[in-house]
């Protein structure tokens, strides 16, 4: 639903029970899903559900949560910029299959998660392209993505805003350019802020905050580090990936 799916994607199912924040806990979790499991074996769709937060879904293997209405404002957020330039999208899927294949795409094994990935790819298009291939969507329209505006008035599948671009490089360049811009950044030093639309000096965030990250970039909506689970040997992983992927595609 972001645009940024491949054939075989899963899926995140978000059920809101209400709106104020809900006990995470497991327990109270599964205790949920056990009240709503009636309601979920009335939809045909549905093939098969157990008492654990996972289902097949249309075939597709999804997981559920209870009220994580973070990744419903994420899912708007990317889908927005995904209809802002079908590149996007595309550069995003080839920069995925590699985090895969470099093994530097597991949140659990220290290296990146795959929304950090799509920051990192609207980041490059939006700031290190010139003229810029995306724009800054929070600026343009700060009324409509912000994590203030209540859930049943996010619109999909209609443009929010439109945004021309004089850049008409085609994919293989921007991959190129992809490369070339993450081999050279300093990721010690800066940070990266998709709402400010820029880089940023890490020095100025809180002391211990710059210390204990390795990369740090800025979720859009509540200001934490989406790259907070990379570990000191997965960040050697990801600078050495990135190296190698720029030698290989820009090598004379």
């Amino acid at each position: 639903m972001n645009g940024c799916g491949a054939y075989n994607s899963d899926m995140d199912i978000c059920v809101v029970i209400r709106q104020d924040e809900l006990n995470q806990e497991k327990q109270q979790v599964l205790n949920n899903l056990r009240s709503l499991k009636y309601r979920f074996d009335k939809i045909p769709i549905i093939r098969h559900i157990q008492l654990i937060p996972a289902v097949f879904f249309m075939g597709l293997k999804a997981d559920i949560n209870i009220n994580n209405v973070a990744g419903i404002y994420n899912t708007h957020f990317i889908h927005h910029y995904s209809r802002q330039d079908k590149r996007f999208p595309a550069l995003y899927l080839v920069i995925h299959h590699f985090g895969l294949n470099a093994g530097i795409n597991s949140a659990k094994d220290g290296t990146l998660n795959s929304y950090s990935l799509v920051l990192l790819v609207i980041h490059y298009l939006q700031c290190a392209c010139q003229p810029p291939i995306l724009p800054n969507l929070q600026e343009a329209c700060p009324d409509i993505f912000n994590a203030q505006v209540p859930i049943e008035n996010l619109r999909f599948f209609k443009n929010e805003y439109s945004f021309k671009t004089d850049n008409h490089a085609d994919c293989t360049a921007l991959l190129m350019g992809f490369f070339a811009y993450y081999a050279g950044f300093k990721f010690d030093k800066y940070g990266i802020s998709i709402r400010r639309g820029r880089v940023f000096q890490k020095n100025t965030l809180p002391a211990e905050t710059c210390s204990k990250y390795m990369i740090f970039i800025e979720d859009p909506f509540d200001h934490n580090n989406t790259a907070r689970s990379i570990s000191r040997e997965g960040y050697e992983r990801i600078k050495t990936s990135i190296r190698r992927a720029d030698e290989i595609l820009n090598r004379e």
